[in-house]
């Protein structure tokens, strides 16, 4: 008998995943439905598009799993509302005398700072002897992580702001079970400390790191500034937390459906900005965090014997990090879970929940995040159609996107099921012939409205990654960067940051035939076996989810071309 699990997550990045079995069906972010970046409420949407995927009706959910409110691995809850039954609380069971539905929309009333919801407000209504189960915020990271690295042991790490009041942990994953070796809270945080940072920068926590880390390698920190952020950072040694970081819980301003931590002691940093370059203190941040973070991993990696690393939360989207623990620690396979935020939570519960109660299951490899929506043909005829829009139906989809891309045009390539996480990997991608010298000037300028500084990152067929990169393993996923090979590095300078690195996703046939084709039609007309790849959406904005949200991004900017299933518009 099938048998369906259901988490969903109501913070920052808020959104839902469906196991089916043993199998991802269904996982999306709410942000993409309502198209308010990093949406932090009651993922409605979400919900309903994996049991819709899955075919199924909320009768037919066998349980519920929330990645929330467990203070020791699987055990107890902190319990932050009333008239809840202490006594009858544990992996598997709901609260007494409440039906799912009462339970969970108390929960948004309390997150809502007890803002009683209107009667219009949709929810879904799940039957009462739904079970309920919660997974705390880091074993869910850590589950995301293991159980999708296809390797039976790994040393497995996550790291990011702060859930259930933990900002860190560390495991090892063997034999299929996941065995806690040690957590931090607050005063170990390297999200906080990267956080005040971007913040003191400018920058919204919880979006703009990136950007910190992009500008870190335009500058060249002196001593003393290293040794003033020195004292923000936590420091560890021998695996365990030694200086704490001074930076105290933020406050927070709700804005549109979201919220914008706000931490006191970015002032202070700020301050800094009268004596030192933007670039310089991003630097310094960049540095200290792949020292701590280096120190902490590979302490862990000795200590427990382990050939495999697996990560996941948020501190790991940062690749220049995961470069350096790839380069630095001998790892015979390395793996970050491509959602590797908060929106990875419903994700790595269901698989934790699954897990535990199949001991003897082991981790499988994960092939691909394309589990969000895709649209057949009719639908995107009728948005067409719709729209009174003059397009073509070519013989073959990728000799003209090819030919296009030779002829150095920009286009949006948007086909299939929508990806999970924050990286775009050709499904919904921006397109062009990474060999331009102005290639990156034009997209950041004509197409994303964003820095011009801002690097970009490659698809490349997997026999090309020796010919291109030092030492590079088949990250299929973006999620680390790698050095470019010096007799490449004009050859391709679109794709090819300023301090030599660049961020690739390998694209195997297996995973994305129809991407695939396209890279291997590109190079066998005359370019080469890459492309520059970067989400479709614009600076600010979501990834395009729809058929109507790509058609009207793509008349929202400089776009030449879209690409939509076997359709193409031009401009």
């Amino acid at each position: 008998m099938t048998t369906h699990t259901l988490s969903f997550h109501t913070t920052h990045n808020a959104g839902a995943a469906l196991l089916e079995d043993d199998s991802i069906v269904a996982a999306a972010s709410e942000e993409r439905f309502n198209r308010q970046k990093h949406y932090a409420s009651l993922p409605y949407e979400s919900i309903q598009y994996c049991l819709d995927t899955a075919g199924i009706s909320p009768e037919d959910v066998d349980k519920i799993v929330i990645p929330a409110d467990v203070v020791t691995s699987g055990a107890k809850l902190l319990l932050d509302w009333n008239d809840y039954d202490a006594e009858n609380i544990s992996q598997g069971s709901r609260p007494t005398g409440k039906t799912t539905k009462k339970w969970l929309a108390e929960r948004v009333r309390t997150w809502k700072q007890d803002t009683a919801m209107p009667a219009y407000a949709r929810l879904v209504e799940f039957p009462s002897d739904t079970r309920l189960q919660t997974v705390n915020h880091h074993e869910a990271h850590a589950a995301s992580a293991y159980y999708t690295c296809g390797n039976d042991d790994a040393l497995v790490v996550t790291s990011d702001g702060l859930g259930d009041d933990i900002s860190l942990t560390v495991w090892h994953g063997r034999d299929g079970k996941l065995n806690e070796l040690y957590r931090v809270g607050k005063e170990g945080s390297f999200g906080y400390f990267y956080g005040v940072v971007t913040q003191a920068l400018g920058w919204w926590v919880g979006n703009g790191e990136g950007k910190t880390m992009g500008l870190s390698s335009y500058g060249d920190a002196p001593a003393e500034l290293i040794e003033t952020l020195r004292d923000y950072c936590p420091e560890f040694r021998n695996g365990r937390l030694e200086s704490p970081t001074p930076i105290d819980y933020p406050s927070v301003w709700r804005n549109l459906d979201t919220f914008h931590p706000n931490f006191e002691e970015a002032d202070e940093i700020e301050a800094l900005l009268d004596n030192y370059e933007r670039e310089d203190i991003a630097d310094a941040a960049q540095q200290l965090l792949e020292e701590q973070i280096l120190e902490l991993v590979g302490y862990w990696f000795a200590e427990t014997g382990a050939r495999n690393l697996a990560l996941a939360g948020g501190v790991f989207l940062n690749v220049a990090v995961n470069r350096r623990l790839l380069y630095e620690l001998d790892i015979d396979d390395f793996h970050a879970f491509p959602a590797a935020g908060d929106d990875g939570l419903p994700v790595g519960a269901v698989l934790s929940s699954y897990y535990v109660e199949h001991h003897d299951e082991r981790p499988q490899h994960l092939e691909h995040p394309d589990f969000g929506p895709g649209f057949s043909d009719d639908r995107i005829e009728t948005v067409l159609d719709g729209r009174e829009l003059d397009y073509s139906k070519p013989d073959s989809i990728t000799d003209r996107v090819a030919e296009l891309l030779l002829d150095e045009k920009i286009v949006a390539w948007c086909q299939g099921r929508m990806e999970f996480g924050p990286r775009a990997l050709g499904n919904r991608s921006i397109l062009i012939d990474p060999r331009l010298d102005d290639g990156k000037d034009r997209v950041n300028a004509e197409i994303k409205f964003r820095e011009s500084w801002r690097p970009f990152a490659p698809s490349m067929l997997e026999r090309a990654i020796d010919e291109y990169l030092v030492e590079p393993v088949p990250d299929t996923f973006m999620i680390t960067s790698y050095e470019v090979r010096d007799e490449k590095k004009d050859e391709i300078p679109a794709v090819t940051h300023v301090d030599g690195t660049t961020r690739p996703q390998v694209v195997k046939a297996d995973a994305n035939p129809h991407y695939h084709e396209l890279i291997e039609t590109f190079d066998a007309k005359g370019g080469v076996p890459l492309l520059l790849n970067t989400s479709f959406n614009l600076s600010g904005q979501p990834i395009v989810c729809t058929a109507e949200d790509a058609v009207g991004t793509f008349y929202n900017c400089g776009l030449d071309a879209l690409a939509i299933g076997d359709y193409l518009l031009e401009k």
